[in-house]
């Protein structure tokens, strides 16, 4: 077999066919060129916002060195010192805000707050910097916000539409995405600037207080190949590449695992009986935290954050065991999220929200390959931030069922518009898998005679 597709083996690509539902090859109809994502990049619909050096967009030598000055960022002792104060000092915030909801007995919509928490513990992870997104106020969100909104709904539009490009020269929709953009640059490239004018630690001092560092210094004192530091550009590259896979991977994951839980609240029992009997959650025990990792990897299962994905091909090829012939050119599509709701691969309740699929009978975490459980990607791309999605996610989920009770606002099933095919709100257009509407809820503290 030959390596016909970007990113992953023909072999790994046949294990993906052999148990997705929906399987589409398409002939893309542009101009086709030897990157890696096949595709030549002034024509691919992500190229204002996943510029070229970001990871998400390169291959080959660019890819693996983005990849490897990625991954010296997820480092254990990073872990357990930036990003581990990071979130615990929004965690607090955030479990003000729903302290303060509790009191007042008031609906609130508890997505928009994840949203909020994760894009603000990312950019004190990434910039060392608070910037309030934390807040149920919408007066309060800064400018980045919606225009990052926008940028994502509006790639997704581009996926379906070949003539985006033309289009969006005269349409006010073109005008808007080129103002979104504008936002997102002067809102990453500014916090840089405001780095580069700050005088830089003692080298010495660094190496020995690196866990104070944020993410942004940390890229700082990374080196090119030819021995210099990254470049501006680079530097906004990587950043916001990260905002993109960090921000949305989390806050969906929790929105959609509390929305199940709130539909299915006898499965908050063996969490609570999980949390309850322990501490608070840290990068050293998430990993024992089983039935709260079941819930959230039962609610990324069927909510996939990148619900589908392509590959195209950069030579003939066949699909073993009775699959398609793939001519250079053509366009292998695949969905994580058909592939989820796949009996022949998740069993007769493929549809049905059940953590316990992921729990073995000795209690431990069950573990599925990556070809079956996609959602992190898998192969050479497998998710650099797999580790900070679930520690983040498990923080969160185990800190706030400790403290507080959630159920659906008055009226929300009844009013929120619902996918035609399952009990699911709609979801929202964009590249990942939004909520189309708020997640209204009401919190209410837990008594202490609960806890017991």
């Amino acid at each position: 077999m030959t390596e016909a597709f970007s990113d992953t083996s023909i072999k790994d690509v046949a294990a993906l066919s052999s148990t997705c539902a929906v399987l589409i090859i398409l002939t893309f109809i542009s101009v086709i060129v030897k990157y890696r994502d096949g595709r030549a990049f002034g024509t691919s619909p992500r190229k204002d916002l996943y510029t070229i050096p970001g990871i998400f967009n390169v291959d080959g030598d660019r890819w693996y060195a983005q990849r490897k000055a990625t991954a010296r960022i997820f480092t254990e002792k990073n872990f357990k010192g930036v990003i581990s104060s990071a979130i615990e000092e929004d965690l607090k915030t955030l479990k003000d805000v729903v302290s303060r909801m509790a009191d007042s007995g008031e609906p609130f919509d508890l997505s928009g707050l994840f949203f909020g928490f994760t894009l603000n513990s990312f950019c004190r992870m990434a910039f060392g910097q608070d910037i309030g997104s934390v807040s149920l106020n919408v007066s309060e969100q800064i400018p980045f916000v919606p225009a990052f909104d926008y940028a994502q709904s509006r790639l997704s539009y581009r996926f379906r539409n070949p003539f985006w490009r033309y289009e969006e020269l005269f349409s006010s929709g073109g005008r808007k995405m080129r103002k979104a953009v504008k936002t997102i640059d002067e809102f990453v490239y500014g916090i840089i600037k405001e780095h580069e004018n700050h005088s830089v630690r003692d080298k010495a001092e660094a190496k020995d207080e690196v866990e104070k560092l944020d993410l942004l210094r940390l890229y700082m004192s990374m080196k090119e190949e030819n021995g210099q530091p990254l470049s501006r550009k680079a530097l906004g590259d990587a950043t916001l590449n990260l905002i993109i896979a960090g921000r949305d991977t989390t806050a969906q994951t929790l929105s959609w695992t509390m929305f199940h839980l709130m539909l299915n609240p006898h499965f908050v029992q063996p969490i609570h009986a999980e949390i309850d009997g322990c501490g608070a959650c840290t990068y050293e025990s998430y990993k024992t935290m089983t039935q709260s990792l079941a819930a959230l990897h039962e609610g990324l299962r069927l909510h996939p954050v990148v619900p589908k994905q392509g590959r195209t091909a950069l030579g003939d090829d066949q699909l073993p065991d009775g699959g398609p012939t793939v001519r250079k050119g053509d366009l292998l599509r695949w969905s994580d999220w058909e592939m989820a709701r796949d009996m022949d691969v998740w069993g007769p309740d493929a549809e049905t929200f059940r953590p316990g699929r992921w729990v073995e009978e000795d209690g431990s975490l069950r573990s599925e390959t990556q070809w079956k459980y996609h959602v992190f990607n898998g192969g050479p791309r497998l998710c650099l931030g797999r580790n900070l999605a679930l520690f983040e996610s498990t923080t969160v989920l185990t800190s706030l069922l400790r403290d507080f009770d959630f159920k659906f606002a008055p009226g929300y099933l009844d009013n929120v518009e619902m996918c035609y095919h399952e009990k699911t709100p709609r979801y929202g257009d964009s590249v990942t898998l939004p909520l189309l509407e708020l997640l209204m809820v009401v919190a209410a503290h837990r008594g202490h005679e609960q806890r017991k």
